[in-house]
C-alpha cells in the first residue's frame, strides 16, 4: 500500500523492558525492516488513518553510545513516542523522567507520547501499581496502556492509538513527510564522524 504521510515514531525506555518484543508483536508478518551497522534499527508499517495511507516509521536503538551523532538524529523530527517501562521493575518506571528529558532536549517540534507498561501478564511480580502509572500519564498529558508482548495483549491497540493521535495532533504534513530524510542524514553523519576519527588517528 502506497503511503502519503509518514509518522516518525521512536521507542524509548530502559533495557529489558520488552521494546523489541513489542515491536515484533506489532509488526507481525507485515514487516519492512532494515538493520544497519550504525546502532539503529528501522521498521515500518503502513496503515489507514482517517482514510489516508500512513507509514508508521519505527526507530529502535542498539548501542547508540557508539556514535555521538546517533542520539540527535534518533530524536529529530519524531512526532510520536512509545515510552516503555516494565511493570515488574520499579526502577524502569523511575527512569522515565530521564528518558523524557533527553527527548525534550533533541525534539524541537511537538509530539504525542504513549506510556506503555509492558509485561502485564506477570501480575504476581508487579512492582508498579497501575493507578500510579495512570496518575503519571494524566499529569504529563500522555496516553496510557498496559500491554503484554508475550500474550499480544493491547500491543496493536497501543501503537495504533499512538499513530492516530499523533497524526491528528500534528496537522503539519511537511514535518511528517520529511522524516524519511533522517535515515539518509544519519548515515552521512556517522560516515563523516568515522572519517574524522580515521584522519585524527593518522597523526599518531
Amino acid at each position: 500500500m502506497d503511503y502519503t504521510d509518514l509518522l516518525k515514531t521512536i521507542i524509548i525506555g530502559d533495557s529489558n523492558v520488552g521494546k523489541t518484543w513489542l515491536l515484533t508483536d506489532f509488526l507481525g508478518g507485515n514487516v519492512n525492516s532494515t538493520k544497519t551497522t550504525i546502532g539503529v534499527e528501522f521498521h515500518a508499517k503502513t496503515m489507514q488513518i482517517d482514510g489516508r495511507p500512513v507509514k508508521m516509521q519505527l526507530w529502535d536503538t542498539a548501542g547508540q553510545d557508539k556514535y555521538r551523532v546517533i542520539v540527535k538524529q534518533f530524536y529529530r523530527n519524531a512526532v510520536a513516542i512509545a515510552l516503555v517501562y516494565d511493570i515488574t521493575n520499579y526502577t524502569s518506571f523511575l527512569n522515565l523522567d530521564s528518558w523524557l528529558e533527553e527527548a525534550a532536549q533533541y525534539i524541537e517540534n511537538s509530539y504525542v507520547v504513549m506510556l506503555i507498561g509492558n509485561k502485564a501478564d506477570l501480575t504476581g511480580a508487579r512492582q508498579v501499581p497501575r493507578k500510579e502509572a495512570e496518575g503519571f500519564a494524566r499529569l504529563k498529558g500522555f496516553l496510557f496502556m498496559e500491554t503484554s508482548a508475550k500474550e499480544a495483549t493491547n500491543v496493536n491497540a497501543a501503537f495504533e492509538s499512538l499513530a492516530l493521535q499523533a497524526f491528528r495532533a500534528s496537522k503539519r504534513e511537511k514535518m511528517i513527510k520529511k522524516a524519511d530524510n533522517d535515515l539518509v542524514m544519519l548515515k552521512a553523519s556517522v560516515e563523516a564522524e568515522e572519517a574524522a576519527k580515521r584522519k585524527w588517528c593518522r597523526w599518531f
